[in-house]
């Protein structure tokens, strides 16, 4: 009876674990997405304006592709 129930919880947290994977998640997952480069963007903009001040060069660094692994 032990492990009848072992297996019962185990298959319950496996099936639990895909609920967040398929494509109902991909409208929240890119709009995480967006906003994670956007506030990227801002704050190496706000480091280059700050690096120019003080006469350093400025660096851009551009996100090609997002890979949701």
């Amino acid at each position: 009876m032990g492990i009848e129930r072992i297996f019962l919880v185990a298959g319950m947290v496996f099936l639990a674990g895909c609920a967040s994977i398929g494509p109902a998640t991909i409208p929240r997952d890119r709009f995480d997405y967006t906003s994670a480069i956007a506030e990227s963007w801002k704050s190496q903009m706000l480091l280059n304006i700050v690096k120019l001040r003080y006469a350093d060069v400025p660096v851009f660094l551009d996100v090609a592709s997002v890979i949701y692994v």
